[in-house]
């Protein structure tokens, strides 16, 4: 599947389930969150956001699997260059309703 495929996936699945469209609000906004505080906390020898690993947690909805492959791929499309790790998972807590959400690169998978 291209991008532009899933983009319209994602856009279809996001009308079409507002639980999952509020899933991946949170998601977006909590990865800018981090990015934007992270690039905030430079030194005088600044990194980039993308030197940092996401790990963010947000309330679990009941999703399928078509859409958590779209969102992860979504993740990837657009997060790739800003974090570091080329691969997104989203994993259910254990003893919690909440997702993890990571960034991993594809050799340590």
């Amino acid at each position: 599947m291209t991008n532009f495929e899933n983009e319209a996936k994602m856009r279809e699945l996001r009308k079409g389930d507002e639980a999952f469209d509020t899933l991946v609000n949170e998601i977006t906004c909590k990865i800018e969150q981090e990015i934007k505080e992270r690039n905030a906390k430079k030194s005088f020898y600044p990194t980039g956001s993308n030197d940092y690993k996401v790990r963010i947690k947000v309330k679990a909805v009941p999703i399928t699997k078509e859409e958590k492959i779209c969102l992860l791929r979504f993740l990837e499309n657009h997060y790739s260059k800003k974090v570091l790790g080329n691969v997104f998972t989203l994993e259910k807590c254990w003893f919690s309703e909440q997702y993890e959400v990571r960034s991993k690169s594809f050799s340590y998978l």
